[in-house]
């Protein structure tokens, strides 16, 4: 009789340590699954107009009181400037933008499916802005030819997501300061310039 009931016992700890386990099984596969949809349910995907950006606009702070950064230093593409180095870890600061640097380039970003023909984008050097009061404000201190030489245009290749604005800045000599210069991408007849993102500034020091 003993064993009997030594023997049920075993049984309905068994019993329930299987039942534990196939509901804490079910509880994570539940979980999971949810996750999963979850996940497919927040994920975005860009359906709106084909648009370009500057790459480094997006990923850097805009300097007051302009609505775009200017930059002082040559950014890598997708992230933000580094601006100290950091000898423990490896990190290298970017360089910085100086009348010695050369031909420098900008990631243009294309945001929306990639073309099937290559695309010819157009850009500006933006000379004035209106400020709060609307008034014209010179932006761009450098002289072209002087301080720097850009085309206004690029192309995007086709099946391609990125392009690429190129500066070449000249060196007139060490003086003092820095110069600025505004770019403005505007796009094509088809891809237009991103509102927030169309322009960016690069300050060039002259020293």
């Amino acid at each position: 009789m003993l064993i009997q009931n030594w023997f049920k016992i075993q049984v309905t700890k068994n019993t329930s340590m299987k039942i534990l386990k196939i509901s804490i099984l079910f509880i994570i596969t539940t979980l999971s699954l949810f996750s999963c949809k979850k996940l497919e349910e927040t994920r975005f995907v860009y359906d709106g107009p084909a648009q370009i950006e500057f790459d480094a606009t997006a990923l850097n702070a805009i300097t007051s009181p302009r609505t775009y950064p200017i930059l002082t230093r040559v950014p890598g593409y997708g992230r933000g400037v580094i601006a100290t180095s950091v000898a423990a870890t490896g990190v290298v600061a970017d360089p910085l933008l100086t009348r010695t640097s050369g031909t420098v380039k900008f990631r243009v970003n294309l945001i929306t499916a990639q073309q099937t023909s290559p695309q010819v984008i157009n850009y500006r050097v933006v000379a004035t802005e209106k400020d709060a009061s609307g008034a014209d404000v010179v932006v761009t201190t450098a002289v072209a030819g002087t301080h720097y030489n850009t085309t206004g245009s690029f192309t995007i290749p086709a099946n391609s997501s990125f392009g690429e604005v190129t500066v070449e800045i000249l060196n007139p000599g060490a003086t003092s300061g820095t110069r600025d210069l505004v770019i403005e991408i505007l796009g094509n007849a088809t891809i237009k310039p991103s509102v927030n993102y169309s322009k960016l500034g690069l300050r060039i020091s002259q020293i």
